[in-house]
């Protein structure tokens, strides 16, 4: 997949939070079919068929990707306060690039299916790369737009994820409330696996734990583990079984051990980040879960 990283001039981005309960939560692989919800904006869409949704960790663009192969991803942005015209301005002074290059309108912007639309490139074509990109403006003060960057041999494959995810864009009211307040632990964490910030960033204590949807748990613990106090008892390789009851900000998770007493830990989130004992941990999707 194509990475590249550029400067937004013009967009103010935000958090994409899921339908339902939860919020979209950053690292968290996010299936065909499975909706995203913008609750600030009251945009909702769709994760097209062939492609898999992802907010990177410490990023505030959603990204889609395609699950075939080709090249090519699709960035998906949310602005306020920003008319068609000035979208129309916007492109065409372009998008500038972390290595100076700047993307650009081809000067030819139009309307499919209602929305806003333009074929782009880039000033100095130092690599191969077609760019598309749509918005639509709705009823709140907000637009949304998707930019898909892709090989240009695989330009055509790719330009229906983009049209069926804004084709399915609808518009609700906005949720400006405590984002946390619904928040389910239970239905975050069933399938996840948490892995310790620090060891991430810095190679240091590598600590796991794998929650089952099925109530199981397997952990991986090395020397600090979860809880200050308990590291020695608790490290090495165990499971058991977890529970949550939580809603909102933060929960206790207690963690039922086959061989060991009951461990209970605070687990909150804040700004999106997942904190165990005020310890961050990355969430992932879990592999090896029956």
């Amino acid at each position: 997949m194509m990475r590249l990283t550029f400067v937004i001039f013009v967009y103010a981005l935000m958090i994409w939070p899921a339908l339902g309960q939860t919020r979209i939560q950053p690292a968290v692989m996010y299936e065909a079919g499975e909706h995203i919800y913008g609750a600030q904006s009251g945009a909702a869409s769709v994760v097209p068929q062939g492609w898999v949704g992802l907010l990177p960790r410490d990023s505030e663009i959603f990204l889609l990707m395609p699950v075939t192969g080709y090249n090519g991803e699709i960035y998906v942005l949310a602005d306020s306060g920003v008319t068609e015209e000035q979208h129309k301005q916007a492109w065409l002074a372009g998008l500038e690039l972390d290595n100076g290059n700047v993307l650009r309108s081809d000067g030819k912007i139009f309307k499919r299916n209602g929305n806003l639309a333009s074929f782009a490139r880039l000033d100095e074509p130092t690599e191969p790369l077609t760019a598309y990109i749509e918005a639509r403006c709705g009823p709140h003060g907000y637009c949304l737009s998707a930019l898909l960057l892709a090989d240009p041999a695989h330009q055509e494959e790719l330009l229906p994820g983009l049209y069926a995810f804004m084709d399915s864009l609808r518009w609700r009211a906005p949720n400006q409330g405590n984002e946390y307040a619904g928040f389910n632990w239970r239905d975050f964490l069933a399938g996840k696996h948490l892995i310790n910030y620090a060891h991430v960033r810095q190679g240091k204590d590598e600590s796991d734990l794998w929650l089952c949807p099925d109530g199981s748990f397997r952990s991986r613990l090395k020397r600090t583990g979860l809880q200050k106090g308990e590291a020695g008892a608790y490290k090495g390789t165990h499971q058991g079984t977890w529970q949550i009851e939580d809603v909102g900000a933060s929960g206790i998770l207690r963690l039922n051990y086959e061989k060991l007493p009951p461990l209970e830990v605070e687990i909150s989130i804040k700004d999106d980040r997942v904190f165990i004992n005020g310890n961050r941990f990355l969430v992932i999707r879990a592999e090896n879960c029956n």
